[in-house]
């Protein structure tokens, strides 16, 4: 799990990316237990993750979430 924390203290935006991260993209689950959730357990998606993160190209045209047009 990234360090996110200190103590019960958590830094709010390191905390949102995380938990957004594992729970929309990895999970696919939003009520995933973050601290629980096992990181094996979807392979693809986790190696899948860093064209999500170091995506650079503007151009939407190829993601089916873009919008026609």
């Amino acid at each position: 799990m990234w360090a996110t924390s200190v103590g019960n203290e958590r830094n709010p935006l390191h905390f949102l990316f995380q938990d957004t991260t594992v729970t929309n993209y990895l999970a696919r689950d939003p009520e995933q237990d973050l601290p629980a959730y096992a990181y094996e357990s979807n392979l693809a998606a986790l190696h899948g993750l860093p064209a999500l993160n170091d995506a650079t190209n503007t151009d939407l045209r190829h993601s089916s979430a873009a919008a026609p047009g």
